[in-house]
């Protein structure tokens, strides 16, 4: 059963599927007459999307945000670009490969689309599938009957919408 959300084929064949996602995490506490009570308080609330690529790629991938803790993690490849540097970490176990993947061209790339979206995002490579964490917030949610769908408001579903486009 397919829940809301985006669906697309790429046109080498690719399938992707994005969603927005809320998650929540459950309080348990004792009210003022000792009763249990159970508050739900959100965690993080965003789109998430899944790549699924025509080809598999024996190695495990991340791109995360830049880390002071990973900065010496034996896994973490420095690349040839300052801008991505300043915002990403790559962490790769086939250090070779992550860098036949990532060229300067793709680095660049993924520099342009941060600055292009403005918002945080996350990459996981791993078998034949991209995860993508994208920290948009609730940009999906039904626009209100009373504001307009402003160019500004199209642009953003356009570019939330092209980050596994441009990634895969």
């Amino acid at each position: 059963e397919k829940a809301d959300g985006i669906y697309g084929t790429l046109e080498d064949g690719s399938r992707f599927r994005m969603a927005q996602i809320t998650t929540y995490k459950n309080i348990v506490y004792l009210d003022e007459e000792g009763r249990r009570q159970v508050k739900k308080e959100q965690t993080y609330k965003g789109s998430f999307c899944v790549v699924t690529l025509n080809k598999v790629i024996k190695n495990q991938i991340e791109i995360t945000g830049n880390s002071r803790k990973l900065r010496y993690d034996k896994n973490r490849i420095e690349v040839d670009s300052q801008s991505f540097e300043e915002e990403f970490d790559l962490i790769a176990k086939d250090r070779v490969q992550a860098l036949r993947i990532f060229t300067p061209e793709v680095i660049e790339m993924i520099v342009s689309l941060r600055e292009r979206i403005k918002v945080p995002f996350r990459v996981r490579i791993e078998g034949d599938k991209i995860y993508i964490k994208i920290d948009n917030g609730d940009i999906f949610e039904p626009i209100s009957y009373k504001a307009e769908l402003s160019a500004s408001a199209i642009l953003e579903y356009y570019n939330t919408v092209d980050i596994p486009v441009s990634l895969a």
